[in-house]
């Protein structure tokens, strides 16, 4: 064989390769059927439960507050005692110092006035246990010369009561009309066995004094 025919024999032999390469597939490659695609399963997310509704704050009313009060039993309210009952206490009984005392003195007519007389009740508490007979009367003082009597009643003899009593004084004084307003007071004394004047005193020991503004009517 010469050189030039196996030179031709390789090249039909390399042209023959290559259409061989690329020739179509057979038919029964190209009828093959296709496998469908892979279809994943569609995920249905679960459904939420609905979340509860915020509520809305509503301010109680006074009706709600007053309903929302525990209610006591009535088994857990103390007993009353009779300390707590008013008709169950005692009335204080307010005892009288033991002597004889003035504890008040008012005029008629009250207030006082320039013109009319001027009556004096006074008011005395006996705490002797029993009835005094006295002789007394009502000093009447200036407010700027109180050691030098301006005038007085007439002496009243009488008994006074035990306990406490108003008693009105014999007799009367007036301060005449024609001034201004001027201011005195009074004491109420008794006489004792030498006819001398000793004023009554309070119970603390004072000697009783009431002062007078006497004003034209």
């Amino acid at each position: 064989m010469s050189e030039k025919t196996a030179y031709i024999i390789i090249v039909l032999v390399l042209t023959l390769g290559a259409t061989a390469a690329c020739a179509p597939a057979p038919a029964a490659a190209q009828l093959a059927p296709t496998p469908p695609p892979l279809v994943l399963p569609t995920l249905i997310p679960p459904t939420s439960r609905p979340s509860s509704p915020t509520p809305t704050f509503v301010p109680p009313t006074a009706t709600a507050t007053v309903v929302a009060q525990p209610v006591a039993s009535p088994t857990a309210l103390a007993p009353a005692t009779s300390a707590a009952t008013p008709t169950s206490a005692a009335t204080p009984t307010l005892a009288l110092q033991a002597g004889l005392f003035v504890t008040g003195l008012r005029t008629q007519p009250d207030p006082p006035i320039r013109g009319p007389n001027l009556e004096f009740l006074v008011t005395f508490a006996n705490g002797t246990g029993a009835e005094q007979n006295y002789r007394w009367l009502v000093y009447i003082y200036k407010a700027d010369t109180p050691n030098k009597t301006f005038g007085e009643t007439t002496r009243t003899n009488g008994a006074i009561p035990a306990g406490t009593t108003e008693q009105p004084s014999l007799g009367s004084w007036r301060l005449p009309l024609g001034g201004p307003c001027d201011y005195f007071f009074a004491r109420v004394v008794f006489l004792n066995s030498e006819n001398r004047a000793v004023p009554f005193t309070t119970p603390d020991g004072k000697v009783f004094e009431k002062g007078l503004t006497i004003c034209p009517p």
